[in-house]
């Protein structure tokens, strides 16, 4: 499993030292990385790339690392506060950080705030799969929330046919025909659903095996209760067809 990051510094200096940090101890844990120099440089990566792990400069072009908070749409993500002084901490511990580093850090305080973060994440995490778990247990139904503007959506998962990504937005296609854009990705549902009989067909595409009408083998793909036909990957065929004939008994 890995994780996205952003760095968020106006010096280049610190962003270098950053990155050379995460390749040199976090080689494969830590990927994609991300880069960001402004508050609204920074407000669009989140918006669009959703990182798992921000590391956020106090002052800023254009603002500060605390603007960045109050711009993004969703802060589901592990804040690590960086800055030369000392003047912040307080105020980057209320804005829930799990750590703050102070300029110039060791390497070992960095390492810390990458598993402080990643810890925050994972606990997070698996609180809502044991929740996922005993709804589904008590036989209650569960709900995916779908934020606009100003109205939070409610959709029961059980009207949901696949989501779908292309690697910038999430979207989510339901059984009543409407597609309907999420403001997280499509690895935060994937690992979240892996135990509600959802699965992968392809590095894009997380289908809801309740909702396969038609399995084609050769092609191969599935036809979804929506109308739609889905390509399933080759490396992911097997696997996909075992589950699905698991979860469908054939007589």
């Amino acid at each position: 499993m890995s994780y996205s990051a952003l760095i968020v510094d106006d010096e280049p200096d610190a962003v270098s030292t950053a990155l050379l940090l995460l390749d040199r101890y976090f080689p494969d844990l830590i990927s994609p990385k991300y880069t960001a120099r402004s508050v609204n440089e920074a407000t669009n990566i989140i918006d669009n790339h959703l990182p798992e792990i921000v590391f956020l400069d106090i002052n800023l072009s254009g603002g500060t690392g605390f603007n960045v908070l109050e711009n993004v749409k969703d802060a589901d993500f592990g804040i690590v506060f960086m800055s030369s002084h000392n003047d912040y901490a307080s105020q980057a511990f209320q804005a829930s950080a799990v750590h703050y580093l102070k300029k110039p850090y060791a390497d070992e305080d960095f390492i810390e705030a990458v598993h402080r973060a990643i810890n925050k994440k994972e606990h997070k995490h698996s609180d809502k799969i044991q929740k996922l778990l005993e709804s589904m247990r008590a036989d209650k139904p569960v709900y995916i929330p779908i934020q606009t503007s100003d109205v939070i959506q409610y959709v029961p998962l059980s009207d949901v046919v696949y989501f779908e990504s292309d690697m910038r937005y999430c979207e989510i296609y339901l059984i009543s025909g409407q597609k309907k854009l999420l403001s997280k990705n499509l690895k935060y549902y994937t690992d979240l659903l892996q135990y509600a009989d959802f699965f992968l067909i392809e590095r894009s595409q997380l289908v809801n095996m309740h909702c396969v009408v038609k399995l084609h083998r050769h092609t191969p793909s599935v036809e979804m209760s929506n109308g739609h036909t889905l390509k399933i990957s080759r490396d992911k065929k097997k696997a996909f067809i075992d589950a699905l004939e698991k979860l469908r008994p054939l007589l």
